[in-house]
């Protein structure tokens, strides 16, 4: 049985009733499933940060601009070159945004969530599906 089945309990027999214990566990299991999926998340994209600020150039930019300034930016930051913590940091933050810019269908999805933000917070799970998946 799944674990968030519903629990229909008026069909089954008095023999057949989980003890409980298990109901609650099911219950505790389900409700922090949900809660986790279900919370709308603001760092869908790039965190608090405009993936645009944070390679430095703007939304109007080419690929051939998003990819030069990934680039520079990538290679000042690399943790290779450079020791410092929050570098390292930064380093993945734009790394976060160039794989979100590059790909023109996931940056048109970004555009319209920066214009639309109340649709992301309404339907979270339409714009993680495609960044996750």
């Amino acid at each position: 049985m799944p674990l968030c089945a519903p629990f229909n309990l008026a069909r089954r027999k008095a023999t057949e009733m989980p003890g409980p214990a298990i109901v609650a566990r099911r219950a505790v299991a389900c409700i922090l499933v949900l809660s986790i999926l279900a919370s709308p998340s603001l760092a869908i994209y790039c965190d608090e940060d405009d993936c645009y600020d944070l390679l430095g150039v703007s939304q109007t930019a080419n690929a051939s601009e998003i990819k030069k300034a990934y680039y520079k930016l990538s290679l000042k930051h690399h943790p290779d070159k450079n020791p410092d913590p929050e570098s390292k940091k930064k380093f993945v933050k734009i790394a976060n945004a160039y794989e979100i810019l590059k790909d023109e269908a996931t940056r048109e999805q970004y555009d319209y969530a920066i214009a639309h933000p109340e649709e992301v917070l309404l339907f979270p799970f339409k714009y993680m599906t495609q960044i996750l998946f």
